[in-house]
């Protein structure tokens, strides 16, 4: 089990260009942006990193808000970048600890996203001739009733 947390580890954390320890006691790996683990998914072998974006709403250019935001004061959002920053060309990622694979169901479903499943209908069920909760009354399929508003 040791030997399978360790090669875990080691897939998972990509070499870091540097590494800041938070005061949180986290530690985050400055790595390359090319060596992105985004990067591993078969699906994006050979994509190409887009580091301006095409469109800017409102017409303000990147550039500009990079020179605005050097004029302001700069107001930390992460508690980690109190302790430092990382280099241009590199991202953070929150380097991966041994504690964290062990609260982990499973080695292998660390990191994903459970699958998800389509509602199933509550109909009668044919075998007993009864719907849900014992009722004879079909319901027809659920509905999902969440909302979003942006």
């Amino acid at each position: 089990m040791e030997l399978e947390i360790d090669r875990k580890l080691k897939l998972l954390n990509k070499p870091a260009v540097k590494s800041i320890q938070s005061e949180d006691g986290d530690i985050i790996d400055c790595v390359d942006i090319h060596k992105q683990p985004a990067l591993d998914h078969p699906a994006l072998k050979n994509h190409i990193i887009q580091l301006a974006p095409n469109y800017v709403p409102g017409g303000v250019s990147p550039a500009m808000k990079k020179e605005s935001s050097k004029a302001g004061g700069s107001e930390v959002k992460q508690i980690w970048q109190r302790s430092g920053s990382c280099p241009e060309g590199t991202i953070p990622i929150r380097r991966i600890q041994k504690k964290d694979l062990l609260r982990a169901a499973s080695l292998q479903h660390f990191g994903r996203k459970p699958p998800s499943h389509p509602l199933q209908e509550n109909t009668i069920n044919p075998d007993i001739g009864y719907g849900p909760n014992g009722t004879d009354i079909p319901v027809g399929p659920e509905t999902n009733r969440s909302v979003s508003t942006v």
